[in-house]
Formats: structure tokens, sequence, C-alpha cells
């Protein structure tokens, strides 16, 4: 996956990768006129698995970022989770 090749390029313990979310699928915006996208980081940390297995981490990271797509970027970024 990217974030195990991004990882062992940068030899980093940690990567951050985000990706645009729809914010549109809220029942909330349907209506709504305009740029509905939220960008979602998503933290991958370095770990010691079998491809097939690191490959079903990579989807329970995923889904729990998706849980909590509705809060803003902005938000996420003030928390100062993902310091270099």
């Amino acid at each position: 996956t990217l974030s195990m090749a991004l990882g062992r390029f940068s030899e980093s313990q940690d990567v951050l990768i985000s990706a645009a979310f729809s914010l549109r699928e809220s029942g909330d915006f349907g209506e709504t006129v305009g740029y509905l996208m939220n960008m979602m980081p998503f933290r991958y940390q370095k770990k010691t698995l079998a491809p097939s297995d690191y490959v079903d981490y990579c989807k329970e990271v995923i889904a729990g970022a998706m849980d909590h797509s509705l809060f803003p970027t902005s938000k996420i970024s003030s928390l100062g989770l993902y310091s270099a």
C-alpha cells in the first residue's frame, strides 16, 4: 500500500496521508450548492505484519476515520496530534 511504501522510503514510524471526503452524503447537505469536501487525515503507524494483515489494518484506519468524516479538518489540525 501507499502508506507502507512511504514509511519505508521516509524511514518514519508514522505516515500521514490525507484524502478528500464528500460531505454531500450527509442528509444535512443534500440540497446545498457548493464545494462540500473535507480533507481527512489517515495516520498509519509502522507495523511488522504480513501484507494481507497490513491491508486489514489499513481498512481499520480508514473505517475509523470515516466515522469522523464530518469533523472539520481545521479542528483536527488545531488538536496538534500530527506534529513533526
